[in-house]
C-alpha cells in the first residue's frame, strides 16, 4: 500500500500540468521535505516546484493575527486567571506548574478546530464523575476546589482568547 504523501504526489501530477502554480500546504516540516523527494522521483518533465509550506506557516502568511511568543502568552494567561480569580489566584510559581501544559491544550483545541464549549464541558463532567462517590455525601474542600477547577477551563479559554485577539 502506498503512503498517502506517494498517492498525493500522483494525484497532483495527474490533475495540474504546472505544478508551479500550486500551492501545496501540509501538516508538518518532514511531510514538506518527503513530499518534495517523492515529487522528484515521479515527475518526468522538466519543472518548476509548487510552493510547499508547513500548515503553521500558511496561516502565520495568511492571516492577520501574529503568534504570540511562548513566555509572552504564559504572562498574558497568568494576568487572565487573576483577572478571573481576583483573590483566590494562585501565585504565579504554582500557576506555571500547570499553565504550560493547559495552553498547550488550548493550541490543540485551535489546531483541530475542536468546538472548545464542547470540549471543556465533557472534561468538568469527566472530573465531576472522578470525585463522585457512594462512599460519602459530600465533596472535600480540595475536591471541591478541585471541580471548580475544572468547570472553569472554557472561561479562561475564552478570556485569553479575547485579551489576545484585542492585542
Amino acid at each position: 500500500m502506498e503512503s498517502f504523501l506517494k498517492q498525493t504526489v500522483a494525484k497532483v501530477i495527474s490533475e495540474h500540468s504546472n505544478l508551479e502554480d500550486i500551492t501545496i500546504v501540509l501538516p508538518s516540516q518532514r511531510a514538506c521535505t518527503y513530499f518534495k523527494h517523492y515529487l522528484k522521483n515521479n515527475v518526468k518533465k522538466t519543472s518548476w516546484l509548487p510552493k510547499i509550506v508547513t500548515i503553521d506557516s500558511f496561516f502565520k502568511q495568511n492571516s492577520e493575527l501574529k503568534p504570540v511568543d511562548g513566555i509572552e502568552l504564559l504572562i498574558e494567561f497568568y494576568n487572565t486567571y487573576t483577572y478571573i480569580e481576583k483573590k483566590d489566584a494562585e501565585i504565579f510559581d504554582t500557576f506555571i506548574k500547570w499553565a504550560s501544559t493547559l495552553l498547550a491544550d488550548f493550541n490543540e483545541i485551535g489546531h483541530y478546530l475542536a468546538d472548545p464549549k464542547i470540549i471543556f464541558q465533557d472534561l468538568s463532567n469527566i472530573k465531576s464523575i472522578d470525585n463522585w462517590s457512594f462512599n460519602s455525601d459530600d465533596l472535600t474542600e480540595i475536591q471541591t476546589n478541585f471541580s471548580s477547577f475544572w468547570s472553569k477551563l472554557y472561561t479562561y479559554y475564552l478570556k485569553l482568547n479575547t485579551r489576545l485577539k484585542e492585542q
